[in-house]
């Protein structure tokens, strides 16, 4: 640590100027703070760093800037003692008063709502934003911080929290989590918050295996086909189990998400002697609907939509509930899969792609992407893909 003491003069008046406080730490340099001192130019030795001639004014002025001194050796001490990493903010911080540190949790709701602002932000991206910084929280509680100040986030700790993410989660949803604790850094960065960002230049590198999971057409005729009254369970359990089965397999043959099916936000209509399916696809900037979808409804999808007597008494539940409730299912059908809200719409890609023999840019625009990159990874070789072709 370096204090340093230094005279600064005003453009009016090169004879008169304030003394500033510059405090260093490891080459890391916090914004000087002023202490009210105003002297004359010729008053000031900034080599012995005190105010000279020996006067009464001199003599509180000289006595000032030692308390200074002997405030920041305590404040090191404080720092150091209680085994915290060391900055230069932060002693200014603590000698000072100053306002400029700031937790995690202030960080991130300064930056949800500048985006808000500028950009918008759907509620669903902002729960998910929510949910990585609930997950960042868990860590830091784990190694004793609740709340972190963004100064004490350092590229160990970085690197340590990576490789707690990878020990519970995939690596892509891992990365999610860890790109935006990135973010904030950055973004603390750039409001003069933290003095540097130390993870800048770590890469976070997603996993190319993308996860292609899905049904077969046979898995979901079997699923369909379930009889879930021979079931030794309540009637209401019974009836619950085939609600369920029914929303996700009409996911399976529309591709829709969980937020776009449980919301409704589509029609049903004729067209050309079918029925259609036609909505837009809830995206994260501004809660904008601008991803417009529309197909024909496969006759299992039909079948459901009657069943239900239309659009309004489509089953819904909240998605975990729903997760729990497909798993219960996909045991009791004797899938040897780990059903998801998200296996329907994988289902639907390898239905398209590998069944139907659609092009990538139809089935991209069915799903709502705007390019044929993710789409690609469901166009692998099945054996649905192999009898489709072969045919003698």
């Amino acid at each position: 640590m370096e204090v340093l003491f230094r005279l600064r003069t005003s453009k009016r008046d090169k004879n008169v100027g304030t003394i500033y406080c510059r405090v260093t730490v490891n080459g890391v340099r916090a914004p000087e703070k002023s202490l009210g001192i105003k002297i004359s130019k010729k008053d000031w030795d900034s080599k012995r760093q005190r105010v000279t001639p020996n006067n009464e004014s001199c003599q509180i002025s000289n006595a000032r800037l030692n308390q200074v001194k002997q405030d920041f050796d305590s404040a090191y001490l404080e720092i150091r003692k209680a085994d915290e990493s060391i900055t230069a903010r932060k002693l200014v911080s603590r000698v000072f008063g100053t306002k400029s540190l700031q937790t995690l949790s202030e960080i991130f709701e300064r930056y949800l709502q500048e985006k808000k602002t500028i950009q918008g932000v759907s509620d669903n991206s902002e729960k998910a934003d929510r949910k990585y910084l609930r997950n960042i929280q868990r860590f830091f509680k784990e190694i004793g911080q609740s709340d972190p100040l963004m100064e004490d986030i350092s590229d160990e700790v970085f690197l340590r929290f990576l490789r707690w993410l990878k020990s519970q989660y995939c690596t892509n949803y891992a990365v999610k989590n860890a790109q935006l604790l990135k973010t904030l850094l950055k973004y603390a960065l750039n409001k003069d918050v933290v003095e540097k960002n130390p993870i800048e230049k770590i890469p976070l590198i997603k996993d190319n295996n993308y996860d292609t999971t899905h049904l077969t057409q046979q898995q979901v005729e079997k699923m369909m086909q379930f009889d879930f009254s021979s079931l030794p369970l309540r009637q209401s359990t019974r009836e619950m189990l085939e609600m369920e089965r029914d929303a996700f397999v009409f996911c399976c043959y529309t591709g829709q998400h969980h937020t776009d099916y449980s919301n409704k936000e589509f029609i049903i209509h004729e067209q050309n002697g079918r029925l259609w399916l036609t909505g837009y696809r809830v995206k994260s900037v501004g809660g904008k609907k601008d991803k417009r979808y529309s197909m024909p409804l496969h006759p299992t999808a039909v079948k459901i939509l009657n069943k239900y007597g239309g659009l309004t008494g489509l089953p819904t539940r909240n998605n975990s509930k729903r997760n729990l409730v497909i798993k219960t299912i996909g045991a009791y059908v004797g899938l040897n899969v780990y059903l998801s809200t998200k296996i329907a719409r994988k289902t639907f890609a390898n239905y398209c792609l590998n069944v139907l023999r659609m092009r990538y840019e139809t089935v991209a625009s069915l799903l709502g992407h705007t390019s044929t990159e993710f789409v690609k990874h469901y166009a692998e070789i099945t054996d649905e893909s192999i009898d489709a072709e072969m045919q003698f």
